[in-house]
């Protein structure tokens, strides 16, 4: 059987402070068959320069780079333009994968060929600790039938590039352009959410308060594109996006951001606390 090759795309935008960490996490993966697109979106600091030097020792790692800053979306969509592997998963330049995370989700697309899309959970690390998890599953194969809420982390995801067709990330969403595509590209077809973590996210690093809330509206205008062949589900979930910027605003008054970010994931368990310091020090034991 054929062995099936994973791209990985990556954007990087002043990331010399977290760079190395993730591709760290891809060069030690347990699954070996990979390529990572990575697009330097217009760097001001050193990023670009650490990257050249890990290409030059590390083949499997390719170097795009724009002179100016065009935003994530225009990054991912030249990125994904690149790739030539079966699978397709992310990695953004601040986060790092579980040493086995290809290998797992790789097994399921080859256990399972009528799945097109597979998740796995996502750790929430603030300041190299643990606080909280989501997008655990069971291992289920499902099927999404509308276009209601994204029920996948994008982060963590990996689906086959065959899917991809004329889809495309959207430019003109500054956020939230990453749910508006798996949106489309998964309507009508199989997803399983794993049951265990595989991808860690600084999102204490990644997210404001503007971002989120901005996020919402996005996210609210993303159903508009079905409103002409779903148009019941696409104005309710147009209006839900809207409640839950209400209940963000509400809760961050209330109780401060900090806990806004926090309800948006699960508490830790001591296996999983234990799975991620771990793989923490692993990835840190590396040269």
């Amino acid at each position: 059987m054929k062995e099936l090759m994973v791209s990985i795309m990556m954007p990087a935008f002043n990331a010399e402070k977290t760079i190395i960490n993730a591709i760290k996490s891809l060069i030690y993966q347990t699954y070996s068959n990979w390529e990572c697109i990575i697009v330097n979106d217009g760097s001001t600091d050193n990023t670009l320069n650490i990257l050249n030097e890990l290409a030059s020792q590390e083949p499997r790692l390719k170097i795009f780079s724009f002179e100016q800053n065009k935003g994530r979306g225009v990054a991912r969509q030249f990125a994904l333009e690149k790739c030539q592997g079966d699978l397709i998963a992310m990695l953004d330049a601040d986060d790092w994968y579980y040493h086995d995370k290809l290998e797992n989700q790789v097994k399921f697309f080859i256990n399972n060929p009528d799945v097109d899309l597979v998740s796995c959970g996502m750790v929430i690390q603030k300041n190299n600790q643990c606080v909280g998890v989501r997008g655990v599953g069971d291992n289920r194969i499902l099927s999404f039938n509308k276009p209601t809420k994204v029920p996948v982390p994008h982060a963590s995801s990996m689906f086959r590039r065959n899917i991809v067709r004329n889809h495309t990330y959207d430019s003109e969403f500054k956020l939230g352009q990453d749910m508006d595509f798996l949106r489309r590209i998964m309507l009508g077809r199989k997803y399983a959410k794993l049951n265990f973590p595989g991808y860690v996210y600084d999102e204490y690093i990644s997210n404001n308060y503007k971002k989120i809330s901005d996020s919402y509206q996005f996210s609210a205008k993303s159903y508009l594109k079905f409103i002409s062949t779903y148009p019941i589900t696409a104005i309710i979930n147009f209006s839900l996006e809207y409640v839950k910027l209400l209940r963000l605003i509400l809760i961050v008054k209330l109780y401060g951001f900090d806990k806004a970010l926090r309800i948006r994931s699960l508490p830790i368990s001591e296996q999983l606390s234990i799975e991620f310091r771990k793989n923490l020090e692993m990835l840190r034991s590396k040269v």
